[in-house]
């Protein structure tokens, strides 16, 4: 590794490391952004040497980037094939919404159990961004939002153990969302969905709370499917 430019060589190395971090996070930050947007269709190949090029990094960052991708569930390695985008099954998205709900009801539990109501107040604030971020015109900023609503619920409820698990989660979502929002976005039913949810949390009523989860969630998935199969003409 390279040393310091000046003196103090541990400082140069730190600098280095910096800066190799940054490189990374921007090839991640790119692919994300370009699968949630379609522009890479599940199931593409990854070309190494394409991302380097294109985004002028070393393909030994690429390669530690993609990697990083691949735990999270974004990609998945095949053996003298390199990388390729994560594909979405049936039981897989049905398996992501029974977990996504059994979450959130434990985040939920964590808001409502604060006394103080700062948790809840946390989640107002998280809502609000939200309904902001979801006007502008920018799939990629709208497409944010909705992650960082669900993320913040996960935030807001104080369990740092959670926040270890969001990755793969995030991962998850993006796949389904990737091919939801290229098909039948609707701006105005998910603001409403979203709105309807922290009312539900404001109330405290715990089985509200679940049947909203329920709706917004599981029953999404299962019209997701039927969407797909109708749309898209097969199963997937």
């Amino acid at each position: 590794m390279a040393r310091s430019e000046g003196p103090g060589g541990s400082r140069g190395t730190a600098k280095a490391a910096v800066t190799n971090t940054e490189r990374r996070q921007r090839v991640i930050d790119d692919l994300k952004q370009r699968i949630a947007l379609g522009e890479i269709p599940l199931g593409s190949r990854i070309v190494e040497a394409e991302v380097t090029s294109r985004l002028g990094i070393s393909r030994p960052t690429v390669r530690e980037a993609l990697s990083q991708l691949a735990r999270h569930g974004y990609l998945v390695q095949e053996a003298y094939r390199g990388y390729r985008v994560s594909e979405i099954h049936r039981e897989r998205v049905r398996e992501l919404a029974t977990v996504r709900v059994a979450n959130d009801m434990v985040a939920i539990e964590g808001i409502l159990g604060d006394e103080s109501g700062k948790r809840m107040e946390q989640l107002d604030a998280v809502l609000q961004e939200y309904l902001a971020r979801m006007n502008k015109p920018d799939p990629i900023e709208r497409h944010e939002a909705h992650m960082a609503f669900h993320r913040g619920i996960w935030e807001a409820s104080g369990n740092t153990f959670m926040m270890k698990l969001w990755p793969v989660l995030e991962a998850e979502m993006t796949l389904v969302l990737a091919v939801e929002q290229e098909q039948r976005h609707n701006d105005s039913r998910a603001r409403a969905l979203h709105e309807s949810l922290v009312e539900c949390i404001r109330r405290g009523d715990r089985e509200e709370i679940h049947e909203n989860l329920r709706m917004h969630v599981v029953d999404s998935a299962e019209e997701f499917l039927e969407f797909f199969d109708a749309t898209i003409g097969r199963t997937i």
